[in-house]
């Protein structure tokens, strides 16, 4: 589970620009719940098919009252090379945040583990397919220990879900999301 380190309100008044540079705060939206979901790099293929999971199931996720926040370890200027050649249109409901990142991963207890990759990827096979594919640019993912994680918070400032993953493939289910905040 992830806990705070400080009052949570003081996150909710935390200004936090996303990769186009525009600014957000949690207490400024308008949905009633709010998903966070922490990622390692593009460059990470388990993390990419979370941001698409996501991305998929963004409508849906507003239609219960979430709004979807995800964040990379990338820089946002590296963000804003990959998701303006991106091929799938980007959902409203989502956003997406970089250098930001690190204000909100100090501000609860992230699990670090620098055999998380290695415990993602299950077989050779798999290592073969994720690194012909992707490159040795996933390699970059290693050299930071940061585990992903989820949190789902209500605007009145309650956690409603804390997820502290095992590895870089290890979320909050969507269909757990939006049963929660559905009672």
């Amino acid at each position: 589970m992830l806990t705070p380190k400080k009052d949570l309100n003081e996150l909710f008044d935390m200004e936090i620009d996303d990769y186009k540079g525009d600014a957000y705060f949690i207490s400024g939206l308008t949905t009633p719940y709010l998903l966070i979901s922490m990622v390692k790099s593009t460059s990470c293929p388990f993390c990419m098919l979370r941001f698409i999971e996501l991305n998929m199931e963004a409508e849906k996720l507003k239609q219960a009252g979430v709004s979807v926040w995800v964040f990379f370890n990338d820089t946002s200027e590296s963000l804003r090379q990959k998701f303006t050649s991106y091929s799938k249109p980007i959902s409203e409901n989502l956003r997406i945040f970089g250098a930001a990142q690190e204000s909100i991963r100090t501000f609860f207890n992230f699990k670090k583990d620098y055999f998380a990759m290695f415990k993602t990827i299950q077989s050779m096979e798999q290592a073969k397919v994720v690194f012909k594919n992707i490159g040795t640019k996933s390699l970059k993912t290693l050299k930071d220990p940061s585990l992903p994680g989820d949190l789902l918070l209500s605007t009145k400032g309650e956690i409603l879900l804390s997820h502290a993953s095992k590895n870089f493939s290890d979320h909050i289910m969507v269909v757990d999301i939006i049963n929660k905040v559905k009672g």
